[in-house]
């Protein structure tokens, strides 16, 4: 966890967050990651863990900002999801928006676990037992099946002259494998 002196900073930063221009937000910001590069990552890794458990799970009203999420939040998450620790590639995919604003960041992951849905899958394997990532799963699937089928009848989905054979078992293998993770 945190020392008492980067508690104390992250403190200063949180209320420069809450109150304080752009300049001073980023200045506190930076203090405190400094801050960090004086501890083993292991020491600070589950603080940095459980923040972006309480945004991703909890729907924590935070902003993480382009530093924390590149300096702290991300290296956490990374070596958390590169060792199979619950939790850790569903909240990756819950800040899927910081991953494709930061190619050094998602360049790191493999090119499977690089999206959302890739991470939630990632994340299914990791912990099977995850039903949070099953049920976004889930309903990812679901709205890319509602808005690709939808499209079928004229012939969007696969071009002017329909499917091919290979194309229909890629659809019909995808449709077997979310009825599979329905039904669990």
């Amino acid at each position: 966890m945190l020392t008492d002196d980067q508690r104390k900073l992250w403190e200063v930063y949180e209320a420069a967050e809450r109150r304080a221009p752009r300049s001073e937000k980023l200045r506190a910001l930076k203090v405190f990651l400094d801050s960090l590069g004086t501890s083993p990552p292991t020491d600070w890794f589950p603080w940095a863990r459980s923040i972006a458990e309480q945004v991703a799970d909890n729907g924590l009203d935070f902003v993480i900002r382009r530093p924390l999420f590149v300096r702290a939040v991300f290296p956490a998450l990374l070596d958390g999801y590169q060792a199979h620790l619950p939790g850790c590639a569903r909240w990756l995919a819950g800040l899927a928006d910081h991953l494709r604003h930061n190619p050094q960041c998602r360049e790191q992951l493999p090119p499977d676990a690089a999206t959302e849905l890739g991470l939630l899958w990632a994340a299914i394997r990791h912990d099977p037992a995850d039903r949070r990532s099953r049920l976004r799963v889930i309903d990812k699937v679901a709205s890319w099946l509602r808005y690709s089928i939808h499209e079928v009848p004229s012939g969007i989905l696969y071009g002017i002259d329909g499917a091919s054979p290979e194309q229909c078992q890629e659809l019909e293998e995808e449709l077997e494998e979310f009825c599979g993770l329905v039904a669990l």
